[in-house]
């Protein structure tokens, strides 16, 4: 979180990523920072994934970490912080991998297609 001077910053920083992870996330609250002295420049976001597990996820200098989860099968990774939130989210939702993967799929046969190259999904190869 270098760079971060307060927890607007922090915040910002959050629903940005959220934004940009939202293929794979079912839904999210709007990042809000943590009140009092010692959660300067943390933020939280509680996000419902693609198998409907509720997580609470925290963004602080420490990275991206797991609070709490409706889910007793992923409380190994509570309180584990990751450095990017895209790493939390392949350590916890395997749906979350799969959209990933779709996401990344679609986006490269796009490309292909604007370079005027057959994609690898296209059947007339």
């Amino acid at each position: 979180m270098a760079g971060f001077t307060n927890g607007k910053d922090v915040e910002h920083e959050f629903a940005l990523e959220l934004q940009e992870h939202q293929y794979g996330i079912r839904s999210f609250t709007t990042p809000k920072v943590l009140r009092g002295q010692q959660h300067a420049l943390q933020v939280e976001s509680q996000l419902t994934l693609l198998d409907d597990v509720v997580v609470q996820v925290e963004l602080d200098k420490r990275g991206y970490t797991m609070t709490s989860t409706s889910a007793a099968h992923l409380a190994t990774y509570l309180n584990q912080p990751f450095e990017a939130l895209t790493s939390l989210l392949l350590a916890i939702s395997p749906e979350f991998q799969q959209a990933m993967h779709k996401n990344l799929q679609s986006k490269l046969a796009a490309l292909a297609r604007s370079q005027g190259e057959p994609s690898a999904s296209d059947p007339s190869n």
